[in-house]
């Protein structure tokens, strides 16, 4: 989906509690999954408007949240300057275009990959922006049969992932790289 479209839905998407309660399901399992260290640094990638690294905040000492969407960006900015956040960095950012090397020991995505493309070069950039033994945790749609986007008319995205086949592509040899991955399900 174009990042127009994320623009337009920007200043209403907290007002779906689905979106937050999957937000507080997926941070209980990168809590209690992950040992997470207040001295650690995180990358939310796909962040939309932070509602995961909100949830993850006082656990982690800095996360950088990235997306396109500058319209969510803006919505992003807004709730960290009204709750006065100060370890949550927002930036414009895609990975497979902008240049990008900082280090992250905890790398999250929710609901972000299937819109991705090529998922072997988004890993790949992962692994070459997550620190040694730190972690990846991947929450997205799981394999279905077009119906989440349907009402997208130009949604050229995945219609999710097969479980099996993601974690082949996090096994894979060039992406390994002696680093611990899971997938959230």
């Amino acid at each position: 989906m174009p990042k127009e479209y994320f623009d337009r839905e920007a200043a209403t998407w907290d007002n779906n509690p689905q979106r937050l309660e999957l937000a507080m399901t997926v941070a209980e399992k990168i809590i209690n999954s992950v040992p997470l260290l207040n001295k650690w640094t995180a990358l939310d990638y796909g962040c939309g408007t932070g509602s995961l690294s909100f949830l993850l905040k006082s656990s982690l000492y800095s996360i950088t949240l990235a997306d396109e969407s500058k319209g969510m960006l803006d919505v992003l900015e807004n709730k960290i300057n009204a709750h006065k956040v100060t370890n949550l960095h927002p930036i414009p950012l895609n990975l497979l275009e902008d240049e990008y090397t900082a280090k992250h020991d905890l790398i999250y995505t929710l609901m972000a990959l299937h819109h991705i493309k090529d998922v072997h070069a988004i890993i790949a950039k992962f692994n070459s922006i997550l620190n040694k033994d730190g972690y990846l945790c991947i929450g997205d749609l799981v394999e279905e049969d077009g119906s989440f986007h349907a009402h997208h008319a130009n949604y050229d995205g995945h219609n999710g992932f097969n479980l099996d086949s993601l974690k082949d592509i996090l096994q894979k040899p060039d992406l390994k790289k002696s680093k611990q991955k899971f997938v959230l399900r």
